[in-house]
């Protein structure tokens, strides 16, 4: 994970966007311009959540976002 990646919650029109990161934190915005909701979590904790299917990383190409495979 990079900053720039996506990550869409399953089950959820919510998509987040990794803004950056201070040490072993990551944080995450919501894509949708009219929120102002961030999460801020470590890298192992995003991790796990994919592992638990609750998350899925997508990635930009171009000016479409699609979901990695």
């Amino acid at each position: 994970m990079k900053k720039g990646d996506y990550i869409a919650i399953n089950g959820s029109d919510k998509i987040f966007q990794i803004v950056g990161s201070y040490g072993d934190i990551l944080a995450l915005s919501d894509t949708d311009e009219n929120s102002q909701e961030v999460i801020l979590c470590t890298a192992m904790d995003v991790e796990e959540v994919f592992t638990e299917e609750m998350f899925r990383q997508r990635h930009e190409t171009g000016n479409k976002k699609t979901e990695e495979e």
